[in-house]
């Protein structure tokens, strides 16, 4: 006697696709974290200081996060203190900040390589071209110094700004409202990468290079 075949319906088809996509995109970035790790381990094999990062250290214990906001205030850095301050409060030895500032580093590979593959450029290219960028020597001294780690976010958000100004604003099928919506996303992303750290706050610029 003959079995029925399940039917698989088209709900449960997208579903399948949509989890393979999840887990495709997790292994991609897993392995951006991989790769640069293994790039930058003596960054975390061992745990030093440098004479910013002492400087640092030291003036965590002796003043508070409003004495910090102040000083980078003036510095015109007002929210790389937040950050900093909470990062420092939260992990207590140096390699584990540098740990943290690999992972992000990793985070902003992912999102170049899917942008750069939004315009239709290779996977293995675009990934070769995300570790190229994150292992340029600003992003070296990002990783081996604590005091630049938050510099990373920077560059996150910097780079988050224009993939959306050029996947959304610029999209002629996106609808005016969301234009309009993400445009002031975008605003307000680069005037939070700006106050923590200006020349990653500028990146934006080189993301603009691609679509030209």
């Amino acid at each position: 006697m003959q079995k029925d075949i399940p039917q698989i319906t088209l709900p449960e088809r997208c579903d399948r696709k949509n989890r393979s996509k999840l887990f495709l995109n997790l292994g991609v970035l897993i392995s951006f974290c991989i790769v640069l790790l293994l790039t930058y381990f003596p960054v975390v094999q061992i745990n030093y200081l440098y004479m910013e990062d002492y400087i640092f250290v030291n003036s965590q214990e002796e003043h508070s996060l409003l004495n910090l906001l102040v000083s980078e205030t003036i510095a015109g850095k007002s929210l790389y203190g937040i950050f900093y301050y909470l990062i420092a409060n939260y992990f207590e030895h140096a390699n584990s900040i540098r740990l943290l500032g690999i992972i992000s580093l990793g985070l902003l590979a992912y999102i170049i390589y899917k942008f750069l593959k939004t315009y239709l450029i290779k996977s293995e290219h675009s990934f070769l071209i995300s570790i190229l960028v994150c292992t340029l020597p600003a992003f070296q001294i990002y990783v081996a110094w604590t005091v630049c780690v938050p510099y990373i976010y920077s560059a996150i958000l910097s780079v988050l700004a224009g993939v959306l100004f050029f996947n959304v604003v610029m999209n002629k099928n996106t609808r005016r409202f969301i234009q309009v919506a993400t445009f002031f996303i975008i605003v307000f992303l680069l005037v939070i990468a700006m106050y923590i750290y200006q020349p990653t706050a500028m990146l934006y610029w080189a993301v603009s290079i691609i679509p030209l």
